[in-house]
């Protein structure tokens, strides 16, 4: 299988200090013809006694308007301290609505959000096609590799 033609991937949130009420991006990741979604939340330093957690949302509109984004129930997922550095991951399939969003809460002072990722797979769609987020997708096979 090739992962650059059946996944799509898709930067939910940027880079961005971690305060206050947490990060929570203004829209959802589409999952139309789609099986699953995957979120990738990648974290850099935690303030020291600090802690939070990861949730997930969900919504028949994009932005929440007309129907407010709603957590999905029993997707929560806890940021501890010594949690520095980690790459958090987070699935989820056959919701009953058609927006997601992950949400990043927190307590006490939190830190930093190196990004937050959308990996979608199992699209109806083949080959997928990538978002403007991503500046460039290629496939390559090792000639040498190839059984002649």
């Amino acid at each position: 299988m090739n992962l650059i033609f059946n996944v799509k991937v898709t930067r939910h949130a940027e880079a961005t200090e971690i305060t206050g009420e947490g990060v929570e991006p203004p829209i959802g990741v589409d999952t139309a013809n789609f099986h699953a979604l995957m979120f990738v939340i990648v974290l850099g330093l935690i303030t020291p006694g600090a802690g939070g957690s990861v949730r997930l949302q969900q919504s028949d509109a994009i932005d929440g308007i007309g129907d407010p984004f709603t957590d999905i129930p029993a997707v929560q997922v806890g940021v501890a301290q010594g949690s520095d550095q980690k790459i958090f991951l987070v699935e989820v399939s056959g919701t009953s609505k058609r927006f997601i969003k992950c949400i990043i809460d927190r307590d006490m002072g939190f830190g930093k959000l190196d990004c937050i990722l959308a990996i979608q797979a199992g699209g109806s769609h083949l080959p997928v096609n990538q978002g403007v987020t991503v500046g460039s997708a290629q496939h390559h096979v090792d000639p040498d590799a190839v059984a002649t």
